[in-house]
């Protein structure tokens, strides 16, 4: 009986053992299936789906087990389950009874939570399924469910590959979704990004729109009052001069300061718009740091000695003579901050200061500007700078002013790099100090230019009296004002004639000692004039005609000579050779000069300014301004409506590819800048003028940004030098 008990154990052991076996036999065929790559995903042509997933999945289950039908349910938002893929297709509807079932009956919740695999028995001895919950730590995806094939092996080693299968799918499906959502977000924050670009565009083009049309309302206002203006203040000014009593004289005086006042705040209101604009440029060019202060100080000198003020100008023996910046930026702040200190102080000394910073980093000038005026009270500095504020509401009232002069100040010495400040007393004076960086200038073309300055000073040789009448013939108004004031200087009497018809009507109405004749007019030009007075018979053959042209080429002299002109002045006209040339042909004490040879005419070239040169030619300007003295003021208002008129036809007859228009508007721009010694701008339009002659009309609107940037910056300079001529 011990023997066979022994033996009956025995083999018990070798089937445990060979159950044993099985099922580690089993486990790792089972490892060695789902580890094997062949059944990986395998879409190359887009991006993995859910049906990829499933279907890896799939082939991975089948490995382990034996199944004669399987289904992947996935929960949707509303965690309803729906067969989501069935393999085969035809048991679908047979998986999906037998899962409402156990919906039904609780067992498909059951399963849902517990995290394995749940084996049902059917009743009737049939197949078994297999249920097992597709789950991650975080959330429920969906639910597999498997008929088992009766063959199928089914142990615990199994049913443990089954769920790593499972929670392998269930990080798939998870991370797809994430994927997706990320996606997706990506997609509709690019849509924003370029649906708010596009906003940004169009507020952008909108925001330049408005400040296009605001500076042009202010360009427009600006002309259209200071047009009217300038007839208040020129009558103001001749009905002052013609004896009137004391009171009218009061009358007429605060007639012209107010005038004078409006066109300070238009220029002030300009700049101001410029500035926020982002289109005031800076025209940075060598210049001499001690005329430049020399002069500011000379200029406001009467007034503050009418008031018994002195002005005290110190420089340091460390400041740099030459430097380069924008002299006339830098000149307009400093007028405006010592006319502010003569205005505020109402005796005692001026002290103008420049020196070199010691806390700023790198080399800068420290420019102060001390007074021993009212003073600013501490609690009114910090918005000093601000546009339309003063310090005090009672100064606009008892000292005028509109508080944009210092906000321009500080807003054109931040645009140079610089700093602007002020330190004050109540009652004891204020000192308002500036910091700038100005790189220093080679001194050998400073000496030049300021040596040609001193040479072109204004000199009529002799004191010969002129006699006669004079028909000047030019279509250009500017140079129409010019030409009559200097003629009238010399004690000429003059007719203006706008073209060559008008020449002729007027010769065949009186009699004149000499014609001047601009070559190049309207409807007749000086060329065919010439020759229609030639033909006209000796009376009309004797009249000395005298060309005048901004065109100083030999071939144009040779041109006036052939057409029958005597004489040749190059514009812009120069008093002391428009002396000399007038003294030739008709001082009676002389006798009667050959006309000249073609042949014996010296061309005198000027020199094409540099790109250092000032904007205006002071020297030039200066003996303008001492011929018209008052009038001067009128001059510039109709150079600036004139010039205004043709830089925007010029424009359009560009863009019309209108050559000979383009030729004839340069033309004319040529004579009105020379005329008012704006040098720079005079160059310029002489090269287009070139260009255009050439044909080269896409050359020039190449050229014409900074053509218009160099006109505007003239047309400032003109404004403020008009504006020191007014009196301020």
């Amino acid at each position: 009986m011990s023997k066979k008990r022994c033996s009956l154990a025995h083999g018990d052991e070798e089937k445990r053992d060979a159950r044993l076996l099985s099922s580690y036999t089993a486990l790792i065929d089972g490892l060695r299936e789902i580890a094997t790559p062949d059944d990986v995903i395998t879409n190359t042509t887009g991006p993995v789906t859910v049906d990829d997933i499933l279907e890896a999945t799939s082939i991975r289950i089948r490995k382990l087990l034996a199944l004669k039908a399987h289904a992947f349910l996935i929960a949707n938002d509303d965690f309803e389950f729906e067969i989501h893929t069935c393999r085969p297709e035809i048991s679908r509807g047979f998986l999906n009874k037998s899962v409402e079932s156990w919906i039904d009956d609780g067992l498909f919740s059951w399963a849902l939570n517990q995290n394995r695999a749940v084996i049902q028995h059917d009743q009737d001895g049939g197949d078994a399924h297999v249920l097992h919950v597709i789950t991650t730590r975080s959330r429920t995806v969906g639910m597999f469910v498997g008929r088992i094939a009766p063959d199928a092996t089914i142990d615990d080693g199994i049913l443990a590959l089954l769920s790593v299968v499972l929670m392998n799918c269930a990080s798939g499906l998870e991370s797809l979704e994430l994927h997706t959502a990320l996606q997706q977000h990506n997609e509709n924050l690019e849509t924003l990004i370029h649906e708010r670009t596009a906003e940004l565009e169009i507020e952008r083009d909108r925001a330049e729109k408005v400040a296009a049309e605001k500076s042009l309302f202010l360009a427009t206002m600006s002309h259209e009052i200071r047009t009217p203006m300038n007839g208040v203040i020129g009558m103001a000014q001749l009905l002052k001069e013609s004896g009137l009593n004391q009171e009218q004289q009061g009358l007429t005086n605060t007639i012209l300061q107010s005038g004078q006042a409006l066109v300070l705040l238009i220029n002030d209101v300009l700049d101001i718009a410029k500035v926020e604009a982002g289109r005031l440029e800076l025209d940075l060019a060598p210049f001499d740091m001690v005329q430049l202060f020399n002069s500011v100080v000379d200029l406001l000198k009467p007034q503050a000695a009418a008031k018994g003020v002195s002005i005290a100008l110190k420089f340091s023996e460390h400041v740099d003579r030459y430097v380069i910046g924008d002299a006339g930026r830098i000149r307009q702040v400093i007028l405006n901050l010592i006319g502010n200190a003569i205005k505020f102080t109402s005796d005692g000394v001026i002290k103008v200061s420049i020196d070199i910073c010691d806390q700023c980093e790198g080399k800068q000038f420290y420019i102060s500007i001390e007074d021993n005026g009212i003073g600013i009270r501490e609690e009114n500095i910090g918005r000093l700078f601000n546009p339309f504020e003063q310090s005090d509401s009672s100064i606009s009232s008892k000292h005028g002013g509109t508080g944009l002069g210092l906000a321009i100040c500080k807003q054109l010495i931040e645009l140079m790099g610089g700093d602007i400040g002020v330190t004050s007393e109540y009652g004891r004076g204020s000192t308002f100090w500036l910091t700038l960086a100005l790189p220093h200038a080679d001194d050998s073309e400073i000496a030049q230019k300021n040596l040609l300055s001193q040479v072109e000073e204004k000199q009529i040789a002799g004191d010969t009296t002129l006699q006669g009448s004079v028909l000047v013939a030019e279509d250009n108004e500017v140079n129409q004002r010019v030409i009559s004031l200097m003629l009238k200087s010399l004690g000429l009497s003059c007719t203006v004639a706008n073209n060559g018809l008008e020449v002729l009507d007027h010769l065949g109405d009186s009699a004149y000692d000499l014609i001047l004749m601009d070559c190049q007019m309207p409807r007749l030009d000086g060329y065919q004039t010439t020759k229609r007075i030639r033909s006209g018979g000796d009376a009309f053959h004797k009249i000395p005609i005298v060309a005048l042209t901004a065109n100083a080429m030999e071939s144009d002299r040779k041109a006036c000579h052939a057409a029958g002109m005597d004489d040749f002045l190059a514009k812009p006209i120069d008093q002391s050779k428009l002396k000399q040339t007038l003294e030739r042909w008709l001082n009676p004490q002389r006798e009667e000069p050959s006309p000249v040879s073609a042949d014996t005419i010296r061309v005198e070239r000027e020199a094409e300014p540099s790109a250092n040169d000032e904007l205006i030619d002071c020297a030039a300007l200066q003996s303008l301004i001492d011929i018209m003295e008052d009038e001067f003021i009128g001059l510039c208002d109709i150079f600036i409506q004139n010039s205004q008129l043709k830089m925007a036809k010029l424009s359009a007859a560009i863009a019309a590819e209108n050559s000979a228009e383009v030729v004839g508007i340069l033309h004319f721009l040529k004579g009105s800048c020379s005329s008012v010694a704006a040098v720079q701008l005079t160059a310029m339009v002489t090269r287009i003028e070139t260009l255009a002659k050439q044909g080269e009309l896409k050359e020039i609107e190449q050229q014409l940004p900074a053509l218009e940037r160099c006109y505007r910056n003239t047309i400032d300079e003109i404004n403020r030098l008009a504006a020191c001529r007014a009196g301020h």
